[in-house]
This record gives structure tokens, sequence and C-alpha cells, in this order.
């Protein structure tokens, strides 16, 4: 009970220091530790900050729909999001590039609740 109070207290400060630096991570990965050009270009602009929650949280809830239902497409699942990756990073610092791949794999997430 006193670690889970004290993990409690951690978040709320954190999330409190976050709000006056005005730090603000896309939801799958951490600003702080962005690495390369295009996590950093993704940090940097509101409207990709909010495409790249957007794809994660459709990312995220996929994966687990498949771990408790469908085991045997995650693995595929997964490597199909890591290759995506490498190609939203071979964008580097060019924003409409960015923008045109999370749009497209947002799309295509969706896509996987029909």
């Amino acid at each position: 009970m006193r670690i889970f109070f004290l993990y409690s207290i951690a978040i709320i400060v954190s999330g409190g220091l976050a709000s006056i630096s005005g730090y603000a991570p896309a939801a799958s990965f951490n600003c702080n530790l962005a690495k390369g050009c295009a996590e950093n270009v993704i940090c940097q602009s509101p409207q990709l900050s909010k495409l790249d929650s957007e794809m994660a949280e459709i990312y995220y809830e996929i994966k687990a729909e498949f771990r408790r239902n469908q085991r045997y497409l995650l693995k595929e699942f997964v490597e199909n999001q890591k290759a995506w990756l490498r190609d939203r990073n071979a964008c580097g610092c060019n924003a409409n590039c960015l923008l045109r791949k999370y749009r497209r794999r947002i799309g295509d997430l969706y896509s996987y609740f029909d």
C-alpha cells in the first residue's frame, strides 16, 4: 500500500513538473530521449505529436486485443510496426513526409477494426 501511495505521489509530482516546464511528450516515446531527426520534429510539432499519440493509442489497443484473442497475429503485427517506424524515420526532418506517414498508418490501423 505504501509503495502504491509513493508511486502515485511521484506520478502527480512529475505530471505537475511537466505542466510547469511546458514539456508535452508524445504518447509513444519520451521527447527528452528523442532519437534522430524524425522524433525531434515530432516533439516540436503539436500536430505531429497529436498524430503520434493517436497512432500509439490505436496501436496499443490492437496489440492488446491480439495478445488476448489472436496471439498468432501478434508477432507479425509488431514486426509490421517496426517496419513502419523505420519507414517513418526515413523521412528525417521532413515534417510533410512525417504527416503523410502518420495519416496513412492511422488509416491502416483503423482498418483492423473492420
